[in-house]
């Protein structure tokens, strides 16, 4: 819900019909819904400060506060990646150590601690992990018609070009 001057909240309206009730309270930032948690009624958002677009994730507990997850300079950004099959933790990619490339980390759903899974040195583009999350397959833009496609395991911290080609190949994860 945006009002006149362009803030955006998140609402919660329910099915049934009836008064939509205001879940973050934002009076100068975009707020924009991410995700709701599988287990429970806490959802994630990102919100950038006076819209300067770049991007912090939150979460609002169960009780209402609203925590910055990823609490960066202001001139970094964070954006949630996805959730884990079971639900019990979530990706978010942040440019917290070099502004050029976004480093991908594991957050546990319930303590929000956070663990490092893999550091992109190349600048590449993180396009999904896999649901087990063993696997990050990310593209590299080598030129407007010519990309690669690179799988990392998690678990051997190997990168490896699945995309190999001789000359001009535009490579997209589907």
């Amino acid at each position: 819900n945006s009002n006149e001057s362009g803030i955006v909240n998140i609402y919660k309206i329910p099915v049934a019909c009836g008064k939509p009730v205001a879940l973050t309270q934002s009076k100068d930032n975009a707020t924009r819904l991410t995700d709701v948690f599988p287990h429970d009624d806490r959802i994630l958002f990102e919100r950038d400060k006076g819209g300067n677009e770049k991007y912090h994730l939150f979460v609002r507990t169960l009780d209402g506060t609203e925590q910055d997850l990823t609490p960066m300079a202001e001139t970094m950004e964070a954006h949630f990646t996805g959730w884990s099959a079971d639900g019990l933790s979530f990706y978010v990619s942040t440019n917290e150590r070099d502004a050029k490339a976004f480093d991908i980390y594991r957050y546990d759903a319930k303590t929000y601690a956070r663990t490092l899974i893999f550091e992109n040195t190349t600048g590449m583009q993180t396009q999904g992990i896999s649901p087990d999350g063993r696997w990050i397959v990310s593209s590299k833009i080598n030129t407007t018609a010519d990309s690669d496609i690179f799988l990392y395991d998690i678990q051997s911290k190997q990168m490896k070009n699945i995309s190999a080609h001789t000359g001009v190949a535009n490579n997209q994860v589907a």
